[in-house]
């Protein structure tokens, strides 16, 4: 693999062994592990390394979870997806708390703007997604995203209903926001036509 080994692209994902450990014990969390690296491998043997742009998602997020997801569904069956979704929802809290924090410090149009700009830098063509854009004003900001590597890479992955660890999630990024509300119809993985978000002042 290169310069590029399994075990640091795990780097960052302790908290789903450290939750594997709490519930089914180091035996466990050994053995899921183990998988999770020679799945990460066998990822990079296949596919290779990609863009910068692109791995930020597919290499540091997808690839990794997904890896570990299957493995400790070898180990315990169906129970690991509820597992990687409480792990999951609550890395999004935290995220959700951090953006909350950078919207009280500079105000709801500033922070429409910046996350306009988010936006572009992490959820464009470059990143694997096929997104419209909408220019930020005073009352809100919205992006539409027609398709996700996240949907791609699930399902050549085969385990496609993982994505509703990724999709839920959003709803603890961006759904406790302070004086903004956050508005979507339905994601990709729920079988609607786009993901569309949608933040806005919230009605007083």
């Amino acid at each position: 693999m290169g310069n590029k080994v399994a075990e640091s692209v795990l780097e960052n994902k302790t908290s789903y062994f450290v939750a594997i450990r709490e519930f089914y014990g180091e035996n466990i969390e050994e053995k899921v592990r183990e998988g999770s690296i020679k799945r990460i491998e066998q990822y990079f043997d296949t596919h290779g390394f990609l863009p910068k742009e692109k791995a930020i998602h597919v290499e540091s997020i997808i690839v990794p979870i997904a890896s570990i997801y299957l493995s400790l569904k070898e180990e315990v069956g169906r129970e690991a997806l509820d597992v990687i979704k409480a792990v999951k929802l609550e890395s999004a809290k935290a995220n959700g708390r951090q953006m909350d924090e950078r919207l009280r410090e500079i105000g709801s149009e500033a922070f429409f703007s910046w996350w306009e700009q988010y936006c572009r830098g992490m959820f464009g063509t470059e990143n694997g997604f096929e997104s419209v854009h909408y220019p930020a004003d005073e009352k809100g900001v919205s992006l539409d995203v027609c398709k996700c590597p996240y949907c791609d890479t699930l399902k050549e992955m085969e385990c496609f209903e993982l994505i509703s660890a990724f999709c839920d999630s959003d709803d603890y990024s961006y759904g406790n926001l302070s004086g903004v509300a956050f508005k979507r119809k339905g994601t990709l993985g729920q079988g609607y036509e786009r993901c569309d978000f949608r933040l806005e002042r919230a009605e007083i």
